[in-house]
C-alpha cells in the first residue's frame, strides 16, 4: 500500500504543472526538459526516502513498545532464518 501511495504522489509531482499551466513558466526558466524532470525526481525521491525511513523506525519502535508487555523483543540488527 505504501508503494502505491509513493507511486501516485510521484506521478502527481511530475504531472501537476501540466494541469495548472505552470509548465510554461518552468520551461521558460529551465528550457531543458530532462534537467527539470530530473531535479523534480531527485527532490521527490529524497523526500520519499526520509519519510519512509522515519515511518519505518516509528513503526518498529511502536511495535517494540507493544511487544515488550509480552516479553517479546527484537533488535534492529536481529535476523530471521528461513527453512529451506
Amino acid at each position: 500500500m505504501g508503494q502505491l501511495i509513493i507511486a501516485v504522489l510521484g506521478a502527481l509531482t511530475i504531472t501537476s504543472e501540466y494541469s495548472t499551466g505552470m509548465i510554461r513558466t518552468s520551461l521558460s526558466v529551465q528550457s531543458r526538459r530532462g534537467t527539470l524532470f530530473a531535479a523534480k525526481a531527485v527532490v521527490f525521491g529524497a523526500v520519499a526516502l526520509v519519510t519512509g525511513l522515519v515511518a519505518s523506525f516509528a513503526a518498529f519502535f511502536v511495535g517494540q513498545a507493544f511487544l515488550s508487555g509480552k516479553h517479546l523483543n527484537a533488535t534492529l540488527s536481529s535476523r530471521t532464518s528461513c527453512a529451506r
